[in-house]
């Protein structure tokens, strides 16, 4: 008799724009992960592409408790003055977006979202299961595909690991 404790295929979300080069980008690069050799065998992760749904604002929550950035402090574009720097993180720089408010939740963020598509940075990648998130930039879904192939090859620890540690005084 064997017990196998069954470690599940990470799950990557890419919120894609196909009129944003560098989400395109993203999108290639995270194909290329899950077919290609990476360091002798491909990754194994279950890619999820969503092109025409903007994030929930419960996913925007999520996603904001992943993101640690600093009071203030923005992640790339956006202004610092706005009600909330952590969702200013995630808002474009595009002209169609200059006169809109800045959201004071996730559920304004969300409703800004679904009613002009442009007001988020593209790509949005979310490794859902290690809390690992891009904003804006290819560079980020570099170190999520690197991440990812670190944890395989075990140089790298996983914050979701919780080594099943037997209790009892047989051990």
């Amino acid at each position: 008799m064997s017990f196998r404790f069954y470690k599940a295929r990470p799950i990557i979300s890419l919120f894609h724009s196909p009129n944003v080069p560098a989400s395109t980008q993203a999108l290639e690069l995270l194909q290329k992960a899950g077919t290609t050799l990476v360091k002798s065998k491909p990754l194994d992760f279950d890619l999820e592409v969503v092109e025409n749904q903007q994030p929930t604002a419960d996913q925007i929550r999520t996603i904001m408790s992943y993101k640690s950035l600093p009071s203030g402090i923005s992640a790339g574009g956006g202004d610092s003055t706005s009600n909330n720097p952590r969702l200013s993180s995630f808002i474009s720089a595009h002209p169609a977006v200059a006169g809109l408010s800045s959201p004071s939740s996730a559920e304004d963020l969300a409703k800004m979202a679904v009613s002009n598509p442009k007001v988020l940075k593209y790509p949005l990648a979310v490794n859902w299961d290690e809390g690992e998130v891009s904003i804006g930039s290819v560079d980020g879904v570099k170190e999520i595909i690197e991440n990812m192939r670190k944890r395989r090859d075990s140089e790298m620890s996983s914050s979701s690991d919780t080594p099943m540690k037997p209790k009892g005084w047989w051990f």
